[in-house]
């Protein structure tokens, strides 16, 4: 009886150790639980206050931009600032990477070549700049830095600033064709303006330059003429039939001047099938049948057929003034210019 008392009295006391046991380990697990909790919480509190800090930035002074957390930001508002108040002393605060970049745009900011200066000359920032302020009175700078490259660019640049008026700055190019082109431009304008065929010989006898950006170039008192809006029309108004002849540069202007002189003689140098159109001199009204014309078209593809007959038509309406001419003129591109000169 005594052992059966003594057996009771030991399993209630591994109960309560148990118990006390159960309850230690779940006191340990509250206790990491707390470790682990309270220093993210103050971790959270402190990130808390320095994007409050961050976000409340004074972005017109340098330590209020520094207080930004991120580098993106950092340097962003900095840049902004050395802008803002023209104080290129402060894009030396940015790293290398980002320092040309910062008097880059205050130049392009302010329209001042002067801070262009302040870039490292090796840099294409300092190319970039250069190139922006480069203009046919400032373009030393550009030609004295023994860069082809920048050269070149400032070549094409200028060229188109002049309109092609002039030809000192196509040797400048680089690329051979872009150079031809240039000339080809100067030489084609350079014709239109003095009516002098003997710079229509001096554009390459090719196809380097856009045929529409050759007829830009005729003056547009030129265009505007009786004489020669037939042609440009023509030329500009349907691309396809000039690809289907293979017209070249050379062929183009002496056709373009024949348009403005109305120089038969120069259509000796138009050569194929753009030779027909040149040809047409009508001086009245029954000089050229239906059956005439579509003979002269015949031999061509049916998609530039139209376009043939539509500009031998258009041809007679404008050169002899009867306009009932436009009443046969199929192609619609045509069709409207034709109508325009009733």
């Amino acid at each position: 009886m005594a052992k059966l008392k003594n057996k009771n009295s030991d399993i209630s006391k591994n109960k309560k150790e148990n118990k006390q046991e159960e309850i230690k380990i779940k006191l340990n697990d509250k206790e990491k639980f707390f470790i682990i909790l309270i220093p993210l919480i103050i971790l959270m509190i402190i990130l808390a206050v320095m994007l409050s800090i961050s976000s409340n930035a004074n972005v017109n002074s340098i330590k209020g931009c520094q207080s930004y957390l991120n580098k993106g930001y950092q340097e962003s508002c900095l840049e902004n600032l050395a802008i803002k108040t023209k104080n290129m002393s402060i894009c030396k605060l940015l790293p290398n990477s980002s320092e040309n970049g910062c008097y880059l745009n205050a130049a392009y900011a302010y329209d001042k070549f002067s801070y262009c200066n302040m870039i490292n000359k090796s840099s294409s920032d300092y190319s970039n700049c250069v190139y922006n302020f480069t203009t046919i009175n400032n373009s030393k700078t550009c030609f004295s830095l023994n860069n082809s490259a920048l050269e070149s660019k400032c070549g094409i640049k200028l060229e188109s600033e002049a309109n092609y008026s002039t030809d000192n700055y196509c040797h400048y190019i680089i690329n051979s064709t872009n150079r031809t082109t240039c000339y080809n431009m100067y030489y084609f304008k350079t014709a239109m303006n003095t009516k002098n065929s003997l710079y229509c010989n001096s554009v390459e006898n090719n196809t380097s330059t856009s045929l529409f950006y050759l007829l830009s170039l005729i003056p547009t008192n030129q265009r505007a003429a009786k004489s020669s809006s037939i042609n440009y029309s023509l030329i500009s108004g349907d691309a396809t039939y000039l690809t289907y002849i293979n017209t070249t540069d050379r062929e183009l202007c002496y056709y373009s001047l024949y348009s403005i002189t109305l120089n038969s003689s120069l259509c000796s140098h138009v050569g194929s099938k753009l030779s027909r159109v040149c040809a047409v001199k009508p001086v009245t009204p029954t000089i050229l049948n239906s059956s005439e014309i579509n003979q002269e078209c015949s031999d061509l593809p049916s998609s530039v057929y139209s376009l043939c007959t539509s500009s031998i038509y258009y041809s007679m309406a404008n050169e002899t003034g009867n306009y009932t001419y436009c009443n046969y003129v199929t192609n619609s591109t045509i069709k409207t210019k034709c109508d325009a000169l009733k």
